[in-house]
């Protein structure tokens, strides 16, 4: 019978208002299921994702607040400050946990990683490098946003700043990779003009998708380098409409009209952009017929 009305509320759950979802409250305290964990870890998650956390600091009160010492309660808490704020809330959190002597896991950190305090994330990292959960692809993978956000924020000009060089680091050191991140990581280097190492980058990358091709090929494009964009466009798998318009701006960008001719009438899909560029190209040289 608990098992149907578990099975009962789960679903309930999935889609509810926040009227249903105290009407649900009072139903789970009435049949007693507020006894089996996973009841109760689905509810206060459930009830993080209305936009703000009074509702909730009551029912995990409810549940023993600070003296809970059910690590996956904590974490639906910390969760639920990392989306809705404050963020002042989310780490007093985890320093209350801290100072309980619970032990956060991958599950954890990547919320406390996702509030971006500069001030705090690096004191975050020193203990996700105690704990040894740096190999988790979570929180590997948080720590390398949060490092690319703090050099988002920091960088000025074309300086350098070390927090690239710790995103790098993480980089290097997580066992898995999405092409996402790849990707990421070779768009910072980009950004700050290190054509270089975001070449190496990308000749190291184990799989690449169409993004991955057009960035380095659009880099390449703007700086004049139609041999190293003409190289990877002709080893490109497969070409999209930015592809194209990236390799029509190389042959654009040194005045060779005559191979941006053949590659506009290649285009499979032509947009905005291409024809733009070809109207550009034959302004600037004064041939005006082709319009």
């Amino acid at each position: 019978m608990s098992y149907v009305l578990q099975h009962k509320v789960f679903n309930s759950l999935q889609q509810c208002t926040f009227k249903q979802l105290k009407q649900i409250h009072a139903f789970i305290i009435t049949t007693s299921l507020s006894q089996f964990p996973d009841i109760r870890l689905k509810f206060l998650r459930r009830s993080t994702e209305y936009g703000e956390m009074e509702y909730p600091n009551r029912i995990f009160a409810q549940m023993g607040g600070f003296l809970n010492t059910d690590m996956t309660l904590w974490n639906a808490m910390i969760r639920g400050y990392a989306y809705n704020g404050p963020c002042e809330n989310c780490l007093s959190l985890f320093d209350e946990m801290m100072r309980r002597d619970l032990k956060p896991n991958n599950f954890t950190y990547p919320y406390v990683l996702k509030m971006g305090l500069f001030s705090t994330g690096q004191k975050v990292h020193c203990r996700i490098i105690k704990s040894g959960f740096g190999s988790a692809f979570s929180v590997g993978n948080a720590l390398f946003h949060f490092y690319v956000k703090k050099f988002e924020y920091l960088v000025v000009g074309l300086v350098k700043d070390e927090s690239l060089i710790d995103a790098r680091r993480i980089f290097d050191e997580m066992c898995e990779k999405t092409v996402e991140l790849w990707n990421k990581m070779i768009a910072k280097y980009v950004s700050i003009r290190d054509v270089k190492s975001a070449r190496e980058l990308f000749d190291e990358m184990p799989d690449r998708d169409v993004v991955s091709w057009n960035t380095m090929i659009s880099v390449y494009a703007k700086a004049g380098d139609v041999a190293n964009a003409r190289d990877l466009f002709e080893r490109m798998p497969e070409k999209n409409v930015v592809s194209w318009t990236s390799m029509l701006g190389a042959y654009a960008a040194v005045g060779d009209i005559g191979m941006a001719q053949k590659i506009f009438n290649k285009m499979p899909d032509k947009n905005v952009v291409s024809w733009n560029s070809m109207m550009s190209i034959y302004t600037q040289k004064g041939n005006f017929s082709r319009h």
